[in-house]
């Protein structure tokens, strides 16, 4: 599970300031250092209004490159669509050596940046 604040870095939108929580499949490659991930995530502004959104991404041990989307919600988030390209950190490596498929991993720290995210409403421009 990936969790924290939402953040825009603009006041200007509905999406500035929400709890996102994404539950995430992670695969990481010792070897090669390599990692991907795809994930489902929910974006909580109030009880009603929830906005949805999908990632895949690639990338090294400590980070995530990839395409974060938007397809839905609840209430004010009806009909949400959109997206941006986006950017994960986090210390996966030192916690994933050592542990067996299956496993649960707790990553108390990391980082999210979406890039230029970009959002409609019901089609709206």
């Amino acid at each position: 599970m990936i969790e924290g604040v939402f953040y825009m870095e603009t006041s200007d939108g509905v999406l500035d300031d929400a709890f996102m929580e994404c539950s995430v499949k992670q695969d990481v490659d010792l070897k090669t250092e390599g990692t991907s991930a795809t994930g489902n995530c929910v974006i909580v502004l109030s009880p009603k209004d929830n906005a949805f959104g999908s990632f895949e991404c690639r990338g090294s041990e400590t980070a995530c490159r990839g395409r974060f989307t938007l397809n839905g919600g609840t209430g004010e988030f009806k009909g949400l669509q959109g997206g941006s390209e986006f950017f994960i950190r986090s210390p996966m490596r030192q916690l994933a050596e050592g542990i067996t498929d299956g496993d649960d991993v707790v990553v108390p720290n990391g980082m999210a940046l979406f890039r230029n995210l970009e959002y409609n409403m019901d089609g709206e421009d």
